[in-house]
């Protein structure tokens, strides 16, 4: 089993780097989950946008990492794709630039408070 470990995580780090060479790439992320059955890893790479993902799914580099993980012979392997499971997402130059947001007035927030408190004590 540690074999295969070693040889997942190998794989792992080398399509991570494979990847940096792909436009748009941003960065791999490596999920370990100890569960009842065993431990499962998934690997996640990170892309800019939808096009840069689709320019790295439709590359033939990835189809060679593919067929080096199937010669991994690890149990119940797959290679999923998913372009929206994490809503992930950076506004980059415009939070920088962003207007913050003053706070309301003190005596607003005062009296929103108390007539709250009057309407929970007298409902």
């Amino acid at each position: 089993p540690t074999s295969k470990l070693e040889a997942y995580l190998s794989w792992s780090r080398g399509i991570g780097e494979a990847s940096k060479t792909s436009h748009g790439f941003l960065n791999t992320t490596l999920l370990r989950d100890e569960g009842p059955e065993g431990t499962l890893f998934v690997t996640i790479l990170h892309f800019a946008d939808y096009n840069a993902a689709c320019l790295w799914h439709s590359s033939k580099e990835r189809a060679e990492w593919l067929i080096k993980l199937e010669t991994l012979q690890l149990e119940d392997v797959s290679a999923d794709v998913a372009y929206e499971a994490l809503p992930m997402f950076s506004l980059g130059e415009s939070e920088k630039h962003a207007r913050e947001v003053p706070a309301p007035a003190r005596w607003r927030m005062w009296l929103l408070i108390w007539l709250q408190v009057y309407l929970l004590v007298e409902f």
